[in-house]
């Protein structure tokens, strides 16, 4: 596991504090900073690198990537000149003392029965991975945009979810297949 993998608690919600779309128009790098809350980025097309902690990342079309809040970040070559993406910076919850992660193969079943216990664990998002489903990380993120510039910040932190769960069935599908 990265070791600056954000791990979401299956019983709470994330607030999505800010959602848009953004492109290079003129030379650009990414932001050096310690931001105080997550950032998720769907990138359209073109290309950046980030780096996290000292670990360089290559960003690429129809790739998604999270950035730990409280993690030092910062690009250093210019994103390429067009790079269009799709970002979300969010807050969500630490897992609880004691909570463990949810079982990989809870995914592998097609109806999932929780219990109560079950609430009590947390998912691992990936650092970097491809949209593999059918664009579908690409259409919550405009669903969660267009929630947030409507003001509706559960719809949009429900479309956030959408996007964790979807992290999740590719990694399992990436084990499995």
């Amino acid at each position: 596991m990265d070791r600056h993998a954000i791990k979401i608690p299956c019983n709470t919600m994330p607030f999505v504090c800010e959602a848009d779309y953004s492109v290079t128009l003129s030379e650009m790098v990414h932001a050096d900073r310690t931001a105080s809350f997550h950032v998720a980025i769907y990138l359209l097309r073109g290309s950046m690198e980030i780096i996290e902690d000292g670990e360089h990342y290559l960003l690429l079309p129809n790739q998604l990537f999270f950035l730990k809040g409280g993690v030092h970040h910062w690009g250093e070559r210019p994103f390429e000149l067009g790079s269009a993406w799709y970002y979300a910076h969010f807050f969500c919850e630490e897992p609880e003392d004691g909570m463990q992660e949810l079982s990989k193969d809870m995914y592998s079943d097609k109806k999932i029965c929780l219990d109560r216990e079950d609430s009590k664990k947390y998912i691992i998002l990936p650092k970097l991975m491809d949209d593999v489903g059918e664009n579908r990380i690409e259409r919550n993120f405009e669903k969660m945009i267009e929630a947030h510039v409507h003001g509706n910040i559960p719809q949009a932190s429900v479309s956030l979810w959408q996007i964790f769960l979807e992290c999740t069935q590719n990694a399992q599908n990436d084990r499995m297949g």
